[in-house]
């Protein structure tokens, strides 16, 4: 009886001690990782080491993963940005936003011929499944089914943005040239933005560099 109390006691005593050391690193990884939020505008490169040292003292932390993620975004990073949002959803499977930045990392290394564009799919539909009204979702899918040459999803995908875009998003450029069904996010003829353009005589949705 002894022997099974003293055992019980040094076991509640190793976790109590794990526990405190648990809350330590917490406290100590959002400590790093606010001092890295106030660095990231003037040196990101600081401010990356900052939030990967927080990563790795509370690798449950989804928000410093997000924080290192747009870090990564800043420095064009785009296979650090994808690691790190999958780590993110893996842990917050309900965010749509890491589901969002993990798709569109993917897209950015299959436009440098990095990754598949296939592959940015599946992050961009359960960004939708984590939030609907998720605007940006739709239209990145959107893009990715337009270089897998299925148009017709492409279509489907960006006709759901245009219903679900921010108030006021792309107006001005409407207002100059009506688009097409589907092209409410893209520039018109002879103008550019981050979403690319379409030809007034093809009605075809274009990449920005073509």
């Amino acid at each position: 009886m002894k022997l099974r109390a003293l055992f019980g006691w040094v076991l509640a005593s190793s976790i109590a001690v794990a526990s405190v050391g648990c809350r330590r690193n917490a406290i100590e990884a959002i400590n790093l990782a606010n001092d890295a939020d106030k660095q990231k505008d003037v040196d990101v490169d600081g401010a990356i080491s900052k939030y990967e040292q927080a990563a790795q003292l509370d690798p449950t932390n989804h928000r410093i993963l997000f924080k290192l993620g747009m870090a990564y975004k800043k420095k064009e990073a785009w296979d650090k940005l994808s690691s790190t949002m999958a780590r993110a959803t893996t842990i917050a499977p309900k965010f749509a936003n890491y589901w969002y930045w993990r798709g569109a990392a993917l897209e950015m290394l299959a436009e440098k011929k990095s990754g598949s564009w296939e592959e940015a799919k599946e992050p961009l539909k359960k960004c939708i499944e984590a939030d609907a009204n998720y605007a940006d979702c739709y239209h990145d899918l959107g893009r990715a089914y337009l270089w897998t040459d299925n148009e017709q999803d492409a279509l489907v995908n960006y006709t759901k943005a245009i219903e679900h875009k921010p108030a006021g998003a792309y107006e001005t450029e409407a207002q100059i040239v009506p688009p097409p069904p589907g092209c409410a996010y893209m520039a018109p003829p002879g103008q550019s933005n981050q979403y690319g353009h379409w030809e007034q005589s093809k009605g075809l949705l274009l990449r920005e560099e073509e």
